[in-house]
C-alpha cells in the first residue's frame, strides 16, 4: 500500500456572507430564497480554476405551490452576477444572467409522479464558465423534459 499525503499548496483565502430564508404563508404555498457573496484574495488565485470561475454574487428564489393534493407547481429563479477572469490565452467575460426553471408534477396514485420540467426558460442559452485547459465555453441551454417516477 502506498501512502498518499494530501496538502493544500495554494495560498488564498475567501470572505463572504450568505443569507437564506423560508416562509410558508399558507399550507399550500412555500417560498425559499437566499443571497450569497464570496470574494477570494491571496497569492495563488490565478492557479485555481474553481476560484476564478466563482461569481461574487448569487441570488435564488423558489416558490412551491401545492395546487391540489396531487398537483404541484414550482418555480425557481436565480440571478448570477457578472464574472471576469484571466486565462493563459486571454480574458473571460461572463455577463450576469437570470434563470428560471418551472416544474409541474402530478401524482395520479400513491408512489407515482409524472412531471414536466422546463429549465433556463428566460434565455435560450447562457455561458457559465470557460475552461482554462480547453478554452471550451460551458453553456447551459433551455431544456424541457418529462419524467415519470415510481416509488415502491
Amino acid at each position: 500500500m502506498v501512502p498518499y499525503i494530501f496538502t493544500n499548496q495554494l495560498r488564498y483565502d475567501s470572505t463572504g456572507a450568505e443569507f437564506s430564508f423560508q416562509w410558508q404563508p399558507r399550507e399550500w404555498c412555500k417560498v425559499k430564497g437566499g443571497y450569497a457573496f464570496i470574494q477570494f484574495f491571496g497569492d495563488d488565485l490565478a492557479d485555481s480554476m474553481p476560484v476564478k470561475a466563482t461569481p461574487n454574487h448569487q441570488t435564488t428564489l423558489r416558490t412551491l405551490f401545492a395546487v391540489t393534493r396531487n398537483l404541484d407547481l414550482d418555480f425557481w429563479g436565480r440571478y448570477v452576477g457578472a464574472n471576469h477572469y484571466s486565462l493563459t490565452s486571454g480574458t473571460v467575460e461572463i455577463p450576469a444572467y437570470p434563470t428560471l426553471d418551472a416544474r409541474l408534477a402530478w401524482r395520479p396514485m400513491a408512489g407515482v409522479e409524472i412531471s414536466l420540467v422546463g429549465r433556463n426558460l428566460i434565455q435560450g442559452r447562457h455561458i457559465e464558465t470557460v475552461s482554462d485547459l480547453s478554452i471550451v465555453r460551458h453553456e447551459v441551454q433551455r431544456t424541457v423534459y418529462g419524467k415519470i417516477s415510481w416509488a415502491f
